[in-house]
């Protein structure tokens, strides 16, 4: 179980030739990890026995390290995955490219000029990029720990604007400002050295 695969799909063969393999990586439902878990483990079954979500990477780390999972999907984009190359527990088992869903810039229904944003810190960047035209000054940040949590301090009254992506607009009902089509991402996948 190492090496580099050349396509998804390589990988998806991979994964169906050892089915009681966990695949740990950031939740909740709805975060382009999930996305990307979801499109791997196609089989509804599947999914649901082998995906665990987990809230954050650190935690994913601890859970790869105590063995309650077998795999830790981290995306490139991740500030810290350095971590987890330099783990003298882990090993990097391979890497894909798959696409990200989009993301947006949201507003609250109603708002017109938002003073407090939520985002994660992997997108925060495109509040001055992508999204620097439609971003007010001042403002106050919320940083959460994905683009699902970010739709989700808008809808707890946290914040009244985010970078949420299609599956935060699934669960909070946002109005969208401005679109920034997904990316191709690196996925890296980790396991422990036997």
């Amino acid at each position: 179980m190492s090496g580099f695969w050349s396509s998804v799909q390589d990988f998806k063969n991979h994964i169906d030739k050892n089915p009681d393999v966990l695949i740990g990586t950031l939740g909740p439902k709805g975060t382009s990890c999930d996305h990307t878990l979801n499109y791997l483990l196609s089989d509804e079954n599947d999914l649901d026995r082998r995906r665990v979500l987990i809230d954050n990477f650190s935690d994913i780390y601890s859970s790869l390290i105590n063995s309650k999972i077998d795999i830790a999907m981290i995306p490139a984009a991740y500030t810290q995955v350095t971590e987890f190359f330099w783990s003298a527990e882990f090993k990097l088992l391979g890497s894909i490219i798959y696409k990200t869903p989009d993301y947006h810039f949201t507003h609250a229904k109603g708002v017109t000029k938002p003073r407090k944003i939520a985002t994660c810190s992997a997108v925060e960047h495109m509040l001055k990029k992508q999204f620097a035209h439609c971003t007010p000054e001042p403002y106050e940040l919320v940083i959460g720990a994905s683009t699902l949590a970010a739709a989700n301090d808008v809808a707890d009254g946290k914040a009244d604007a985010c970078i949420t992506n299609d599956g935060g607009l699934k669960e909070v009902d946002l109005e969208v400002i401005h679109t920034q089509q997904g990316v191709d991402m690196s996925w890296l996948f980790f396991r422990k050295k036997t």
